[in-house]
C-alpha cells in the first residue's frame, strides 16, 4: 500500500497542479472521499494558511485511474482567512469542484457542546474485514484495505433493508504511516472518513456521491484511532442524506460533515 500521503501527493506542470489516481483507493471507481482529499491537499499546498476551515464539493464524474489536473484559484484572501476553488479534471472532463476556506491560528472561545458517542476501545474489537470473513461475504474493494476498520456494532448484509439499519457506528485507523503532525493531511482523514462510512450506513440504498460538505473543528495529530459516527437519516426520491460526525478517543470532536447520495434504481 502506497500511503494516503502518496496518494494524495500533489505535483506541479505549468501553472496547473497534477496527481495520479491510485487504483489501492477504489469503490466502483476512484473513492470520492479520497478525491476530495486530494483537491484540500491542493487547496493546501496553494494556501497561504496551514489550517483549513472547511471543504465543500460536487462530485461530477467518475473519473479513471489516470492523472488529473488541478487548478487552484484564490477567490479571497485577508489576513485572517482565505477561500479557494478548486477544479480536478481529466481532460476536457471535470471530475470534483470544490470551494475550500482556510484560516491562521486565531485565539478565541473553546468550547464543544457535544457528546462523543458510548463506544469500547476499539483494540478489543474484530475488524470489518473479519466480520465479513467469518459472515461468509466476499472481499470489498481495494479502497478498505487501506483502513483497519472496527465496527461498533455491524449487521449482516443479508439482514439488511432499505431503511431498516441507517446508522454505522466505527473506529477507523488508517493501515499506512502518514505526518499527522501536517495539518492539511491530517484533516484528509475526516474527509475520508466523512463519505465512505455514510455508504455503509445507507447500504443497500446508496449510490455514488453528489455533494460532500467537511468543517473541520480541530486537528488531532496525536489520535490514530478516529471514531465515526454516520447517519443515512433520510432516502427519498433517488437520493440519500447523510450526515457524519468524527471523534478522537479522548471524546474531542474534530470533524463534522454532510452529504447526500444519489440513489437510482436498481436496474437504471
Amino acid at each position: 500500500m502506497i500511503g494516503l500521503d502518496a496518494a494524495t501527493a500533489i505535483g506541479q506542470r505549468g501553472d496547473r497542479y497534477l496527481a495520479a489516481l491510485s487504483p489501492e483507493w477504489e469503490i466502483l471507481g476512484p473513492n470520492g472521499g479520497y478525491v476530495a482529499a486530494i483537491a484540500l491537499r491542493a487547496a493546501g499546498t496553494t494556501s497561504r494558511f496551514d489550517r483549513p476551515a472547511s471543504l465543500a464539493g460536487h462530485f461530477l464524474a467518475v473519473a479513471n485511474f489516470d492523472q488529473v489536473d488541478i487548478d487552484v484559484k484564490t477567490l479571497r484572501s485577508s489576513r485572517r482567512a482565505e477561500s479557494m476553488k478548486v477544479v480536478i479534471s481529466q481532460g476536457e472532463r471535470p471530475i470534483f469542484v470544490g470551494l475550500v476556506w482556510s484560516t491562521d491560528h486565531l485565539a478565541g472561545v473553546d468550547y464543544t457542546d457535544a457528546l462523543p458517542p458510548d463506544a469500547p476501545n476499539p483494540e478489543g474489537l474484530p475488524s470489518l474485514l473479519e466480520l465479513r470473513a467469518a459472515a461468509g461475504l466476499g472481499p470489498l474493494g481495494s479502497f478498505w484495505q487501506n483502513l483497519d476498520a472496527r465496527p461498533v456494532a455491524w449487521v449482516h448484509d443479508d439482514r439488511r433493508s432499505p431503511g431498516s439499519h441507517c446508522e454505522d457506528l466505527s473506529w477507523y485507523r488508517f493501515t499506512t504511516s502518514l505526518d499527522r503532525s501536517d495539518r492539511w493531511l491530517d484533516a484528509c482523514r475526516s474527509v475520508i472518513l466523512a463519505e465512505g462510512p455514510v455508504g455503509l450506513a445507507a447500504f443497500p440504498i446508496t449510490g455514488p456521491a453528489l455533494h460532500l460538505a467537511v468543517v473541520f473543528h480541530r486537528s488531532a495529530p496525536d489520535d490514530e484511532w478516529l471514531l465515526a459516527r454516520a447517519r443515512a437519516f433520510s432516502a427519498a426520491e433517488g437520493l440519500v442524506g447523510g450526515h457524519t460526525d468524527i471523534w478522537t478517543m479522548h471524546g474531542t470532536l474534530i470533524a463534522t460533515a454532510n452529504s447526500q447520495l444519489l440513489s437510482p434504481p436498481q436496474n437504471s
